[in-house]
């Protein structure tokens, strides 16, 4: 059996499956506000999608905080 030999610093689009799932919740947004007055579902619909935006956050940059967000050493 051949076997492929694969770049480990290959770089793979994440962002495929996250831009159809944000544009579904988009609509369900503006089709919610305009039928409906905010109430416990659209409380539990905010706490949806800040879940997802975390969950996309952390897909897109590998659970990896920024350099600039780092505190830096103190000095010996």
């Amino acid at each position: 059996m051949k076997q492929i030999d694969h770049d480990p610093n290959e770089f793979t689009d994440k962002s495929a499956g996250w831009w159809s799932t944000i544009a579904i919740l988009a609509l369900l947004w503006v089709g919610y506000l305009y039928f409906h007055a905010p109430n416990w579902l659209a409380i539990a619909l905010g706490l949806g999608t800040g879940c997802l935006l975390t969950a996309w956050a952390m897909d897109m940059t590998g659970g990896k905080v920024p350099a600039s967000w780092r505190r830096k050493p103190p000095r010996p």
